[in-house]
């Protein structure tokens, strides 16, 4: 038996078809230009004497951290990624590579639970910061440095880094580690406990904006109006101040695969981390 068909079934798929063909290569262009995201991290310390006094951490041997690393830093938007100007600017600009512009912290829930952890008597607020950030692949990710609470001649009671990298989902790596400082006489005991071995911390100086030439100063004005850091820039290998005594260490090293628009949360008995991606939504990031 032939069956005719009918011309207007014959016309809607081809139709359809062509569809869906548009629709598959706008998806794939879509998710090459839907790789910046609004990243939101929260810091936090458990102080319960119980953790620290009760229980016995061993010391790291080492503590290393990535020689290249990236700083968030208070830039423009397009000073950091000139591709998402609102003037069309897409020449790229070697010099504020190195950084990460943070921008406003808006995300209700996440400031709620900054305002708790900061109220609660068991924990401190170290850190709560947003920044703007093209997520890369593993092979392209760079350490972000994470500078927190404390300060004692550089070193920082919470320090190390983190990596955000994209695959099939969204990962986090997490290099930090959380110092308590040793008063006098914490000091003393450390100094006469000849079988506790010494470690070095690294340290992490944030790196200065250099002063940018004229040409890529024309291209971007904003950067013009912005104040530019004059300190020298971050040397691993520079001459380091004195470190401070330390009564502990703690380690938070683990790697973590997440959802964009969920919150992680990443702990260990003495600190921890709240951490969300959201996508990145011009209108509530204009600067």
């Amino acid at each position: 038996m032939h069956l005719r068909v009918n011309p207007m079934k014959k016309i809607f798929s081809g139709v359809f078809s062509l569809g869906l063909l548009l629709l598959a290569i706008s998806n794939q262009a879509q998710a090459s230009n839907n790789n910046f995201y609004t990243v939101e991290l929260i810091i936090f310390s458990n102080d319960l004497r119980m953790y620290q006094e009760e229980e016995s951490w061993p010391l790291p041997k080492t503590l290393d951290i990535a020689d290249e690393l990236l700083f968030l830093k208070d830039l423009p938007i397009d000073a950091v990624y000139p591709e998402l100007s609102p003037q069309g600017i897409v020449e790229a600009a070697d010099i504020p590579s190195r950084f990460l512009p943070i921008v406003a912290n808006d995300d209700k829930d996440l400031s709620f639970a900054a305002e708790r952890i900061r109220l609660a008597g068991r924990h401190s607020l170290l850190l709560h910061k947003t920044w703007l950030q093209k997520i890369d692949n593993e092979d392209m990710a760079k350490d972000i440095a994470i500078l927190a609470g404390e300060e004692r001649n550089g070193y920082y009671e919470v320090s190390g880094s983190i990596r955000l990298h994209l695959g099939r989902y969204l990962h986090i790596n997490t290099n930090l580690w959380r110092i308590l400082f040793a008063d006098e006489n914490t000091e003393q005991t450390i100094d006469e406990d000849e079988n506790r071995p010494a470690i070095e911390l690294p340290l992490i100086r944030e790196e200065a904006l250099p002063v940018l030439a004229d040409d890529i100063a024309l291209q971007q004005s904003t950067i013009n109006s912005h104040t530019l850091d004059t300190e020298e820039p971050y040397v691993q290998d520079a001459e380091k101040p004195q470190q401070p005594a330390i009564s502990l260490i703690a380690t938070l090293q683990q790697k973590r695969r997440m959802r964009s628009r969920e919150v992680h949360y990443i702990d260990h008995p003495l600190f921890g981390l709240l951490i969300e991606l959201r996508p990145y939504q011009p209108e509530t990031l204009d600067e």
